[in-house]
């Protein structure tokens, strides 16, 4: 029973510290202020479409603890990466793929192209999808139409040996008018 115990209480234990050292990863603060590339940081935010205001908050924080942070640099790269973010083309794939759009974070004199290539984006993907419709409609007038020629033949078909039978009924009835 004693060793029942010790061996709960080492994976009490065990799990606890796996438990601990899984919430602590990622960087800390320090690695987080000296060892970053402020330029490569803001050109990821600034591709993602996301604002540069987003750097306040860390270098508020590194100059807390005696960091300094490169605003300079992390804005050249913002710039940059927005400049990505915002171009006609990646707004026309944005809109295409359905993704939300972050037009405001653009800088005005791209605002208005990207905002032009997103909205041909989600008419394209509008005029597509009426396509598709239209194809489907079509699809089933073709299938009704071959289901009524099928009808229409078995009709023939009947009307046929109706006229056959009514041909033979006649013919009968004369064959008694003669006698």
């Amino acid at each position: 029973m004693n060793k029942l115990k010790s061996i709960v209480k080492t994976s009490v234990v065990s799990s606890g510290v796996l438990l601990i050292s899984a919430c602590s990863t990622g960087p800390s603060l320090q690695e987080t202020c000296t060892a970053t590339d402020w330029r490569s940081e803001g050109y990821k935010t600034g591709v993602k479409g996301e604002s540069a205001d987003h750097v306040l908050n860390t270098e508020k924080k590194c100059s807390k603890e005696g960091y300094s942070v490169s605003v300079v640099d992390y804005k050249e790269g913002w710039l940059k990466g927005i400049e990505k973010y915002c171009s006609p083309d990646n707004a026309f794939k944005l809109g295409v793929k359905g993704d939300e759009a972050t037009p405001k974070n653009c800088p005005v004199e791209l605002r208005t192209k990207f905002n032009e290539n997103y909205k041909r984006a989600e008419n394209y993907l509008e005029n597509k999808k009426v396509i598709a419709k239209k194809e489907k409609e079509i699809s089933d007038l073709k299938q009704s139409v071959s289901q009524l020629e099928q009808e229409k033949t078995k009709l023939i078909d009947e009307q046929s040996k109706i006229e056959q039978s009514a041909d033979q009924v006649s013919s009968k009835s004369v064959k008694y008018d003669i006698k």
